[in-house]
């Protein structure tokens, strides 16, 4: 057995005798077609909708809402046939890609054209969305939290909002795909800003898998609606698209999601461990100082509790999640020796090997403590 970790992992070398390894089973589901033959017939097959080439007759523009590079979707065997489909509706119709960065740095020209090709690069029109911009945003509504309803004015202002997505479990808004595109993906930060507030994130429904009752996804809907997102194309990606822990344990800050998993699995007071890679340092300055400059995790926790909607910080909601797992357990992480330094600055234990920490955990929970082992802590939903 293999735990996750950069791009080789890092095996299982005990006994797994009295050991319960929860595992999402994704790694049985394999598509029995191509990537592109999959594409085609889903869009062939719209759910609830008309085909794209339908809503684009009689349309002028068109916007397609992209993932940016910190998303595995395969834009490469989706985009084409959407283009394709389009014109096919309405040849001369303008069409523009809008990378959904969200609150993410923007996507270099290097990454779309690994992400698109360069045939799509050269001869398409790109707009990286920019959540920090005001001028380039404009405000179409309220959400029903109150929530000012702010969204990149490329995406406001075209006759047909479409988009590509994908599904996976997500550790605050239940599941990624579909609204997510619009919300936070190209709204400007003042409406991302609000959507991950203390309050939302607190809510015990905005947990992995949990849509009904979660407040983040309530907004996230909306957002959606207001917006007229008129189709997406969503795929899900199977375990051979992912290769070991890359890209989501490069750094601290993704690394907390997987970490969530192992959250649900566990009683109060149990020792959580992280294999995590950390290559990219901690993930955000915000997220490290918050940690690190804090008097405790607990005192963190009571803080930002309190910081209303509309002066929530950026990265408040990673360290708020991290702060609440360790009000509750005693969390060791496991990562190269490069990573010690901050994984100690922010007041987490360290160490160097993943039998390092066993050794520790059954020195403090005793060495018939109940073991559950997450290969791969970001595919799994855990079920109460």
């Amino acid at each position: 057995m293999q735990i996750a970790y950069g791009t080789s992992g890092i095996p299982w070398v005990r006994s797994l005798e009295g050991v319960e390894v929860l595992e999402s089973g994704i790694g049985e589901l394999k598509a029995t077609k191509s990537e592109d033959e999959l594409v085609l017939e889903a869009m062939a097959k719209p759910i609830d909708s008309p085909k794209l080439s339908e809503l684009a007759k009689g349309k002028k523009t068109c916007t397609i809402i992209i993932s940016d590079h910190t998303r595995p979707v395969p834009s490469k065997h989706i985009i084409p046939f959407m283009l394709a489909e389009l014109r096919q509706g309405s040849p001369d119709i303008d069409v523009t890609l809008l990378v959904a960065t969200g609150f993410h740095r923007p996507t270099s020209k290097d990454e779309l054209t690994q992400k698109l090709g360069e045939k799509i690069v050269a001869e398409e029109k790109i707009v990286i969305h920019d959540s920090q911009d005001p001028a380039s945003n404009v405000e179409i509504g309220v959400l029903p939290s109150g929530a000012r309803l702010v969204i990149d004015k490329v995406a406001a202002e075209t006759e047909l909002l479409v988009s590509e997505g994908f599904i996976e479990p997500h550790f605050f808004a239940g599941f990624s795909g579909g609204r997510k595109s619009v919300l936070p993906g190209v709204c400007d930060q003042v409406t991302v800003l609000g959507n991950h507030c203390a309050k939302f994130i607190a809510s015990d429904c905005a947990r992995t898998g949990v849509l009904e009752g979660n407040p983040l996804h309530i907004d996230m809907v909306d957002a959606a609606r207001q917006a007229k997102l008129a189709y997406i194309v969503n795929v899900i990606i199977d375990e051979d698209k992912k290769v070991g822990g890359a890209p989501l344990d490069q750094n601290m800050y993704q690394s907390v999601k997987g970490l969530t998993a192992a959250e649900s699995a566990a009683a109060p007071g149990a020792v959580l461990i992280i294999c995590s890679r950390c290559n990219d340092g901690t993930g955000g300055e915000g997220f490290y100082r918050a940690l690190k400059d804090c008097e405790s995790p607990e005192k963190l926790q009571e803080e930002t509790l309190k910081i209303p909607m509309e002066q929530t910080n950026p990265d408040q909601w990673e360290y708020q999640i991290l702060v609440r797992m360790m009000c509750k357990h005693h969390i060791i992480f496991v990562s190269d020796p490069s990573a010690r330094q901050f994984v100690e600055d922010m007041k987490l234990e360290y160490a160097p090997d993943l039998e390092t920490a066993l050794d520790r955990a059954y020195a403090l929970k005793g060495k018939d403590a109940h073991t559950v082992v997450i290969p791969n802590g970001i595919s799994v939903i855990v079920e109460e």
